[in-house]
């Protein structure tokens, strides 16, 4: 495959998305085998694949669903709350692990 498509993040980009992760340490949890791209709003959710990074999103043959249905977005939210209750909060050497990787 091309190089291109090796390369995470460039290092400017790691350095953006550690600040943006210790300026905002009370919203981050990292819950261990966890793969799943979850986005709930007021009104739908969606699950997908897709990392949320150019290359998944652009680069890669991925796929969402959206769910429109309130009683599915409840109960995906209910499931997120589960989740966050049993997720802890990253250590700095961890997520400079995560994005480094």
């Amino acid at each position: 495959p091309n190089r291109a498509h090796r390369v995470r993040q460039f290092p400017s980009t790691r350095e953006n998305v550690f600040e943006f992760l210790i300026e905002n340490e009370r919203r981050v949890r990292h819950y261990p085998g966890l793969h799943a791209k979850v986005v709930i709003g007021e009104r739908a959710a969606l699950v997908g694949s897709a990392n949320l990074t150019d290359a998944g999103m652009c680069l890669r043959q991925e796929m969402a669903v959206r769910i429109d249905e309130p009683s599915l977005r409840r109960e995906l939210e209910r499931w997120f709350d589960g989740l966050w209750e049993l997720s802890s909060t990253p250590s700095l050497e961890e997520l400079d692990r995560f994005i480094s990787h």
